[in-house]
């Protein structure tokens, strides 16, 4: 267990949904709206700290590399659609 520290971040080409998983958390998805964007926050997580995310998560969600305004590649998570 460690604390972390993230920086401001901006996904462009998604969108946040008013739907939520489970009714409790907020999703987000691709947009047909170029303009479209997400404000984040990003974290530096290990790989060991990746895997535990990918459990937590589980099945509801799947983890997708993104590029950030910043143009820094992140991994995001959206909703996995049967």
């Amino acid at each position: 267990n460690r604390r972390l520290k993230g920086t401001k971040a901006i996904l462009l080409g998604y969108k946040k949904y008013e739907k939520r998983m489970m009714d409790k958390y907020p999703i987000i998805e691709k947009s047909d709206d170029a303009k479209a964007m997400v404000s984040g926050i990003l974290y530096k997580v290990s790989n060991y700290e990746l895997y535990k995310i990918d459990l937590y998560e589980s099945l509801a969600y799947t983890r997708i590399q993104a590029t950030l305004k910043s143009s820094v590649k992140a991994w995001v998570y959206i909703p996995s659609m049967d």
